[in-house]
């Protein structure tokens, strides 16, 4: 049944249907439609989930330096159903990234995978900035249909962009940060 069977009374009914069918090129063989009656109804409860949703959190780097785009890839399974990942809380939490960045589009999910039971995202920060510099612990929080909740931690460190170094004809060096 799409999307479980919902909780109260239910019932089943049967139909069969069977198409009318050319036999030669003059005769017709009649088909029919045969519908049952309602079963008894039946009293469905809401499946019981006491198991807690898993969700891991892997960055395609631990470190990423200014101007480098940060990739973080989440997976969330329950036995039931995903409801909620806590995507941006975990970064603004984190004060990895303020509102104004979110709004900008510097911040961005996609769903790979999108089931009751797994989702599975990729989040992208494009351009890290200098002001981002330093280390974060960015806690993902999954919820399930039950409430039930499982968490992630992932730490990040932001590194300031290596300075260049311009050796100069006499003998100098330039270092521009």
């Amino acid at each position: 049944v799409k999307d479980g069977i919902p909780e109260g009374d239910v019932y089943a009914t049967t139909t069969v249907t069977k198409p009318d069918r050319q036999d030669g090129p003059k005769k017709t063989i009649p088909g029919f439609n045969l519908t049952s009656e309602n079963s008894d109804k039946k009293q469905a409860t809401k499946p019981q989930d006491t198991q807690a949703p898993t969700i891991t959190a892997t960055a395609t780097s631990s470190s990423v330096a200014v101007g480098q785009d940060l990739k973080i890839h989440i997976v969330a399974k329950d036995d039931v159903k995903v409801k909620d990942i806590n995507t941006i809380d975990a970064l603004t939490g984190a004060n990895l990234l303020q509102a104004t960045d979110l709004t900008s589009g510097r911040a961005s999910v996609s769903k790979t995978t999108d089931t009751d039971q797994e989702q599975v995202l990729d989040l992208t920060i494009k351009n890290m900035q200098p002001k981002e510099v330093g280390t974060y612990t960015l806690t993902f929080t999954v919820t399930d249909s039950a409430g039930n909740t499982g968490t992630a931690k992932l730490t990040i460190t932001v590194k300031p962009d290596a300075p260049t170094v311009t050796p100069q004809d006499n003998g100098s060096v330039d270092v521009t940060p």
